[in-house]
């Protein structure tokens, strides 16, 4: 989309299980994000509101989450987050990219907004799943590979994202005049 500039993201998240009323809720608890934008520019928050005692029963995210976080002194409510994320975009119109997870959209678009359409208007209301690109180009063999010490860091992951689009740009733009895969929408 011209005019849009392009921010990778990422999310850490726990999510609980509660019971209202005979219903089983399964909200999402952010607990970290990480964005770097276009240029390389880095943000990255960890918010002193998720429910630690959930996320640290969970061995995956006592293990590989809870773990990389910065000393609780350098966490910060959800609206100093929203207000950073904010400051980071600044002017730019923002279109975010994410990989897999439809969770790591919906912990930002609730981070950012009530509702996904009601997102501050310099923000792109839908995210872009590039392992839905990634697949559609056929799944080839190009993905950077990742430090497993590091990963699971919001911050690492979307930086981590940032090179796997840069990839799939490359990638597709070898297949200019060859037959494309099937699924295949240009990027």
């Amino acid at each position: 989309m011209a005019g849009w500039k392009r921010y990778y993201m990422d999310a850490e998240f726990t999510e609980l299980t509660l019971k209202q009323d005979g219903t089983t809720l399964k909200p999402l608890d952010m607990i970290s994000i990480g964005i770097v934008d276009e240029r390389g520019r880095e943000f990255y928050a960890v918010s002193n509101e998720f429910n630690r005692q959930a996320a640290g029963s969970l061995l995956f995210l006592k293990n590989e989450v809870l773990s990389k976080l910065p000393p609780d002194d350098e966490r910060q409510s959800r609206a100093d987050i929203r207000g950073g994320v904010l400051d980071f975009i600044g002017l730019d119109n923002a279109r975010f990219y994410y990989w897999y997870l439809p969770q790591d959209w919906m912990v930002f678009s609730d981070l950012m907004s009530d509702y996904f359409l009601n997102m501050p208007k310099q923000i792109y209301p839908f995210g872009i799943n590039l392992a839905q690109t990634w697949v559609e180009l056929g799944q080839p063999d190009i993905l950077p590979k990742m430090d497993t010490k590091q990963q699971h860091n919001a911050l690492y992951d979307a930086k981590w994202l940032k090179r796997v689009h840069e990839k799939l740009l490359a990638y597709e733009a070898t297949l200019q005049d060859k037959p494309k895969p099937r699924g295949y929408r240009p990027l």
